[in-house]
């Protein structure tokens, strides 16, 4: 069964890879050979190969559109901290750009865990910024932190919720920062229901109850804005009913000392209008 998860992650990464071109494509084979001879032997705690990490990551940044040398980088990015590979091996083996990126991830890694508990989540975030000279050095963490994330389940209780604090508080604000906002709203969501499991349950049944109720209503009001929409000649690509994300509705609830029932904006549609 593992072998059959493995091709189908090799499948799925390299149909994500089709907006590069051939030789690119090439390039980044090479880089996963080198990686998974690198990572021999190592398990992940689930009992996976360690490679299938690295795999993930870097499809994370083929759905970003990301250039070659960023994803080679995070096929590449724990070789350093992992393997008894050195900086001058990647230089050799790929080139300096492709180094730099992976040793800038790693030493991302090496701050130490003192560090992130006395200064402020804000301050830490300033940090990352100023040290990583390469934005995309902080696009392959972000996805390196999106993907344990999304395998955080194996982990004991306390890493966990210490995981999922630290995600909260710096990763997903990164994110945001950056504008990457599809990886900004997983790692709230996967951050608040590691972090808070009973609330994030509660809160996120509640929602699916209240969107049952309202199905027929927003189906209603969907329908009338595409009518309006039509009648006055308005090119739109789509008009759809979408629902806040519960951590988003968390916040709000905690920040103004509210109960759900007095959220308002549970539910909204949106509208995206075309040239």
């Amino acid at each position: 069964k593992k072998e059959v998860s493995m091709l189908d992650q090799y499948q799925s990464f390299e149909n994500k890879l089709a907006y590069l071109q051939k030789d690119h494509i090439r390039q980044v084979k090479s880089a996963l050979v080198f990686a998974t001879d690198a990572h021999t032997g190592q398990l992940r705690k689930s009992g996976l190969p360690y490679i299938t990490h690295p795999i993930a990551v870097a499809e994370i940044l083929a759905t970003l559109k990301m250039d070659v040398k960023c994803i080679m980088a995070g096929i590449l990015h724990d070789v350093l901290e992992d393997t008894p590979f050195k900086y001058s091996d990647i230089e050799k083996r790929f080139d300096k750009e492709i180094a730099d990126l992976v040793n800038g991830v790693t030493k991302i890694k090496k701050i130490p865990t003192k560090s992130r508990k006395e200064h402020q989540a804000e301050s830490f975030r300033k940090m990352l910024m100023a040290i990583c000279k390469d934005i995309r050095v902080l696009i392959i963490k972000l996805a390196d932190r999106l993907h344990n994330m999304r395998t955080l389940d194996v982990l004991e209780g306390r890493r966990k919720a210490r995981i999922a604090s630290e995600t909260l508080d710096i990763y997903a604000p990164l994110a945001k920062r950056l504008g990457i906002n599809f990886i900004a709203i997983e790692l709230e969501q996967l951050g608040f229901a590691n972090m808070y499991p009973l609330r994030y349950r509660v809160l996120n049944n509640a929602v699916e109850s209240l969107q049952g109720e309202r199905r027929s209503l927003i189906a209603s009001l969907t329908e009338r804005i595409e009518a309006e929409l039509n009648k006055n000649n308005v090119s739109y690509e789509y008009v759809k009913g979408r629902k806040k994300h519960v951590y988003s509705i968390f916040r709000k609830m905690r920040d103004n000392g509210l109960p759900f029932a007095e959220i308002c904006d549970v539910f909204a549609i949106r509208v995206c209008v075309t040239d």
